[in-house]
């Protein structure tokens, strides 16, 4: 229903919002995120381009997303980080 939609809105922003804040956006070496759509779930997914001055991330905003997830929709959210991509799934509702 709408509620359902609303939330995985809520969270597609949260996670496009956590891509350009912890990623340079450039020209020359552009952020790219992709949203699928599969099955039981959606992924976001973004390339890895990190700030030459960004902080050590504390991962506080991957477990926020997890813990609002798991609280709002009764299922858990997958994070994949490897050299160059960062992936999050979420499975529908």
């Amino acid at each position: 229903g709408i509620v359902t939609v609303s939330y995985h809105i809520q969270f597609l922003q949260l996670l496009i919002e956590n891509a350009t804040k912890h990623n340079t956006v450039s020209g020359d070496n552009p952020l790219r995120i992709k949203i699928e759509a599969s099955g039981e779930t959606v992924r976001v997914i973004n390339n890895i381009v990190p700030k030459i001055t960004q902080s050590p991330s504390t991962g506080l905003g991957h477990k926020y997303i997890s813990r609002q997830y798991l609280d709002l929709c009764g299922k858990s959210i997958d994070i994949d980080i490897d050299n160059n991509t960062y992936r999050v799934t979420l499975p529908l509702i």
